[in-house]
């Protein structure tokens, strides 16, 4: 699974840029319609979804959908209460 590394004073530059996008109204009306049609705002690849499906879930986390196998991969979608849907996903070997 490709990875790629940030470094950590480059974070906080990175999550100033990722929320005052969402001060555009664009942004708003897009992130509005994903949530409205139920799909996801981002996916984070995962290396056992099985079991953070599990973890996740016994903390109280929603799931929109259970994890389901489609197109070589298993994901499963959760409501971050936060107005996105985030899809986890694993790679099938």
């Amino acid at each position: 699974m490709p990875t790629s590394r940030v470094r950590l004073r480059d974070m906080d530059h990175l999550c100033q840029q990722f929320v005052m996008s969402f001060a555009n109204p664009a942004s708003k009306t897009f992130k509005r319609t994903l949530f409205e049609q139920k799909m996801p705002f981002t996916a984070f690849a995962v290396a056992d979804l099985q079991k953070e499906y599990e973890r996740l879930k016994n903390l109280g986390v929603v799931f929109l959908r259970e994890p389901t196998q489609e197109y070589g991969q298993i994901v499963a979608v959760f409501d971050d209460t936060c107005g996105n849907f985030i899809q986890m996903y694993q790679e099938q070997k």
